[in-house]
């Protein structure tokens, strides 16, 4: 009958949720793509992009599978890299194009990791939901958008992530995910979250009994394939060791210091993970596999600083996929991504990045927050000074004065646990310190002006020869 066609077209139209919501949904999502890549326009200031630049330009020039560089005499201690593909790369676009060419690349970076995200969240919720979360996410991770390779794992992180979920609901394997965690096991040391999250998957799927027989088979071998498969890199099995390096230092890196959860960014997670604990409690959908990953999420945001954005991922991929249990239950089925709506948004991106790639030339020609008043100076130096130096500038200076022996730097992976107690014990000047500094053969320093070690040095002779952004150059007395 006519009219029992046309009621049941209405009902199908109300239940697939308002019209304007798709095109709302993207809307918030380009112009969170618009507001990040417009950030990338200024001077680069993250410490850690010119040691990432100078072991790219060391490793370009010789095969993976040698030992680890050294970027100082003081670095003696073993260590795998784990960031080659994406170091090289940067030296490379670095070379051929400057400094705009490496903002540039930041920027298509923060465009990959919101569209990726999106995307990945796009498998589990429709646009709103997807796009609300993903918004969510972004501002989780702002604590790590930075221009480092890091931002290969915030790419990665939600695909992994909702592989896995789509895995606990179909128990499908998803064997692409070990080729995947090899590629992404040389580019940052984050693949072994993902591929830990696999096998905490795999296992509760186990032992709560969804997965047997074959199907738990195919899916174990899955998630342990995912482990393995990183010691067959050219880096060799030291890759999966180390993530226990880093955490052998990690009282030595701020990053890694327990979260501020009254930041902004941790703030954001908790929201999300307490607004994705009540939709559960309404819903009453108490899926192991769900529960444990709220578990997981919560602990990686109180963990440390580095971590909030693991736990911000998780948070968002849960949170779209309950509010997507929401809309589900209410008659709206979930639609997947359509030409125009993945045309839309690419089209959007190469809009933001071609208008970037015409302003940085102009904005990003410079380097914010390192001393470079200093280089003339510090060019005319004979190769192999030993400059006693703050942390913070070390990655610059093994960077852009690559003859000079700088005392430490960011990677403090190539350092031993106690020559990063010395310095940080002669930054502070505590009982000992002269010993560290005389026995660096330092006869030049760069320390920050108000570090208690560069007053101490004024008051043993040493001369100020310059200062810059809150920096000091600092020479010892003597001849030389």
């Amino acid at each position: 009958m006519p009219g029992t066609q046309t009621s049941g077209g209405s009902e199908h139209a109300e239940n697939s949720g308002p019209s304007w919501a798709p095109v709302a949904g993207l809307l918030v999502v380009c112009g969170a793509l618009a507001a990040s890549i417009r950030s990338v326009a200024a001077p680069i200031s993250d410490t850690d992009v010119w040691w990432n630049l100078r072991i790219g330009e060391i490793m370009s020039h010789r095969v993976w599978w040698q030992p680890a560089p050294r970027l100082s005499t003081f670095a003696t201690a073993t260590w795998t890299p784990s960031e080659p593909l994406p170091d090289v790369v940067g030296a490379q676009v670095e070379h051929w194009w400057g400094l705009p060419g490496l903002a540039w690349l930041y920027g298509a970076g923060l465009a990959a990791v919101l569209v990726t995200t999106y995307l990945a969240f796009r498998r589990v919720g429709d646009v709103l939901p997807a796009a609300l979360a993903s918004t969510l996410t972004l501002l989780a991770l702002t604590q790590s958008l930075t221009p480092r390779p890091e931002l290969v794992s915030l790419c990665l992180m939600p695909v992994v992530v909702v592989a896995w979920l789509r895995t606990a609901h179909d128990l499908v394997p998803r064997w692409w995910l070990v080729p995947l965690t090899y590629g992404w096991s040389m580019c940052h040391g984050f693949w072994s979250v993902g591929a830990g999250i696999g096998v905490t998957v795999a296992a509760v799927l186990l032992i709560s009994g969804r997965a047997r027989g074959a199907e738990a088979v195919r899916l174990v071998v899955v998630a342990i394939a995912s482990f393995a498969v990183v010691a067959l890199t050219p880096a060799g099995p030291g890759v999966v060791l180390e993530p226990l390096v880093v955490r052998a230092r990690s009282s030595y890196i701020i990053e890694w210091y327990r979260t501020d959860l009254l930041t902004p960014a941790p703030l954001v997670v908790l929201v999300m993970l307490a607004g994705t604990v009540a939709l559960v409690i309404a819903q009453r959908r108490y899926e192991p596999v769900r529960i444990v990953l709220l578990v997981i999420g919560a602990f990686f945001v109180w963990y440390s600083t580095r971590t909030v954005s693991i736990g911000g991922v998780l948070a968002g991929v849960l949170l779209v996929d309950a509010l997507q249990a929401v809309l589900e239950s209410r008659g709206a089925p979930l639609r997947p991504v359509r030409l125009p709506e993945l045309g839309g948004l690419m089209g959007w991106s190469l809009v933001c990045l071609t208008l970037l790639a015409v302003a940085v030339p102009r904005t990003s020609d410079s380097v914010a927050v390192v001393p470079t008043a200093f280089d003339g100076r510090l060019d005319t130096l004979p190769a192999g000074t030993v400059v006693f130096n703050n942390y913070e500038v070390g990655g610059w200076l093994s960077w852009r004065h690559p003859d000079l022996d700088h005392y430490v730097d960011p990677l403090a992976d190539a350092y031993s646990v106690s020559h990063l107690d010395h310095y940080l014990r002669a930054l502070d000047t505590e009982p000992g310190w002269q010993r560290t500094v005389q026995a660096s053969g330092a006869r030049v320093a760069v320390l920050q002006q108000a570090a208690p070690l560069s007053r101490a040095l004024e008051r043993e002779g040493w001369t100020t020869a310059a200062e810059s952004r809150g920096y000091v150059l600092l020479t010892a007395p003597g001849p030389g």
